[in-house]
This record gives structure tokens, C-alpha cells and sequence, in this order.
């Protein structure tokens, strides 16, 4: 897209709107991706997980707007959590899937704000051509399709993205001045 120069409007547009696709068939469509995932030969449920995500989703549906608040949902004391347990015996303690962890916590309020936050980090990383701060981001983006890792305390992919994301910033803005 660099010869029709239109390499970043391209960026800028396509990848928002793939990454609502794709969040949008998990949410309103799950069946489907049982059937991509049967297509590679996996189990449809990635070991009880899908169950677990349909079920925070459920939940989620509840609070779509504002989400019940960022570290507000795997309360171990909650009603929510008690009743997921009776359900889930080996007792999850988050919903092995970033994206639906921060969907039933920030909302579609804090999904659009990491988009923003994602795509202007995808857009200066591309600027400044730093390739190794694009292959970070890909990584912490396909990891957490089955790991909450964004926004988590401890994790140290969480620590290396956040980290790339200043660095992009800051080599950004050592360039405009």
C-alpha cells in the first residue's frame, strides 16, 4: 500500500475494524468459532474454556457499556465467582481470554480506549520503523486470545508491552522535535 500511499489510512481503518469483527463474532456469534476451531483439529471448546468465556460474556452483557470495574470481576468473595466455581471445579481465576477479561471489566468504553491505544502504538511503531515493537505487540495480542496477560499485575508480558509502548512514544517524540 506504500506505492498508493495510503499505507497508514489503510492501517488506520482495516485493522480497527478487523479487530471488531473478530471481537464481534465471539460475542455475538461463538458457534463460529467452534467450527474454526474444529477445522484445525482442536477441541471446540479449548478444554472448557469457551464455556467459561460464554459465560463471562453473559455476564458482561450485563455492564456492556461501563464494564463492573477494572479488577472488579474475580473477586473471590463475589456472588458471581462463587456460583462460576460450583460450575467450574478446577476454579479459574481469570477468563483465559484477555479480550473478554477486558471487555466484562472496562466495557465497550475501555475496549475503544485500548483500540485507540493499540492502533497509535501500531501507527508510530511504523513511523519510527520499529519492527521489534510491532513483533511485541503481535505476540501480546495473539497470547492473550488464551491468557489474560493485558493489564495484569505480574505478568511480565504485560511489563515488555507496556515497555514498548513507551519506547515507541518516546522515539516518536524525539522525532517530531
Amino acid at each position: 500500500f506504500t506505492p498508493l500511499n495510503v499505507r497508514y489510512i489503510f492501517t488506520s481503518i482495516f485493522l480497527p475494524l478487523l479487530i471488531l469483527v473478530f471481537v464481534g463474532f465471539i460475542f455475538f456469534s461463538p458457534e463460529i468459532f467452534d467450527q474454526l476451531t474444529l477445522l484445525v483439529g482442536k477441541d471446540p471448546t479449548l478444554t472448557g474454556r469457551s464455556e467459561l468465556w460464554e459465560d463471562i460474556l453473559n455476564h458482561a452483557k450485563k455492564h456492556l457499556i461501563w464494564g463492573c470495574g477494572y479488577g472488579g470481576y474475580w473477586v473471590l468473595d463475589s456472588k458471581e465467582i462463587e456460583a462460576l466455581y460450583q460450575v467450574y471445579t478446577w476454579l479459574p481465576n481469570e477468563a483465559h481470554n484477555g479480550y473478554i477479561d477486558l471487555t466484562n471489566e472496562l466495557g465497550l468504553i475501555g475496549i475503544t480506549f485500548f483500540i485507540i491505544l493499540l492502533l497509535v502504538n501500531i501507527v508510530r511503531a511504523i513511523k519510527t520503523e520499529n519492527r521489534i515493537a510491532l513483533l511485541v505487540v503481535i505476540a501480546v495480542l495473539v497470547v492473550n486470545l488464551t491468557e489474560s496477560t493485558l493489564f495484569k499485575v505480574g505478568w511480565p508480558l504485560n511489563f515488555i508491552f507496556i515497555l514498548y509502548y513507551l519506547d515507541v512514544n518516546n522515539i516518536y517524540y524525539l522525532r517530531e522535535t
